[in-house]
């Protein structure tokens, strides 16, 4: 699977904040890690981020993980599991 972001940046001439995000795949919450700075060509040879004519862009960049509150219900779960199995 190509990445949008990825052909988005190119062809742009325009700096980029990409959210790097964590999204939990049972309940679905969602927790940003990272902020980072893609600089375009001009504003690399300036070594000033957003200093291009053309502004500031955002995107996201999503992994998929388990949270600890689920991994902790995964773990109830199968724990009282074995222990009706057991009786």
């Amino acid at each position: 699977m190509r990445d949008p972001d990825a052909d988005a940046d190119a062809g742009s001439c325009m700096c980029k904040y990409v959210k790097h995000l964590r999204i939990c795949y049972v309940c679905q919450n969602e927790s940003t890690v990272l902020i980072s700075e893609r600089l375009c060509p001009p504003a690399k040879r300036s070594g000033v981020f957003g200093s291009c004519d053309d502004g500031i862009a955002s995107g996201r960049n999503r992994t998929q993980y388990q949270c600890w509150q689920c991994k902790d219900n995964v773990m109830r779960i199968s724990q009282a599991a074995r222990e009706l199995t057991r009786a």
